[in-house]
């Protein structure tokens, strides 16, 4: 996969975020489903850290490479990411 594609990707994920919450959190659940409406309920969103582990856990099988907390040498120190793949050299 080329950066530009992860780039896409990503981007896309980002800017369509809301819907995978609307239907992982809000829709309707099949009357059969293992997962309960009730049980998503008491799933709370907190702060950012819950934030970048669903994004993490959508973007990890698509871009294998991903991983979180990336250090990076900057020259005179390093710099911490929440997140960063080998394909996608911007912070995100």
């Amino acid at each position: 996969m080329t950066e530009k594609i992860a780039v896409n990707i990503i981007n896309r994920i980002l800017m369509n975020f809301y819907s995978h919450i609307e239907e992982m959190y809000e829709s309707k659940v099949h009357g059969k489903a293992g997962i309960t409406k009730e049980k998503l309920d008491e799933i709370r969103i907190g702060n950012e850290y819950d934030v970048q582990r669903i994004l993490y856990s959508i973007i990890k099988p698509i871009i294998p490479e991903a991983r979180l907390e990336v250090v990076d040498d900057a020259g005179s120190g390093s710099v911490r990411r929440d997140m960063g793949t080998g394909k996608v050299s911007r912070f995100f």
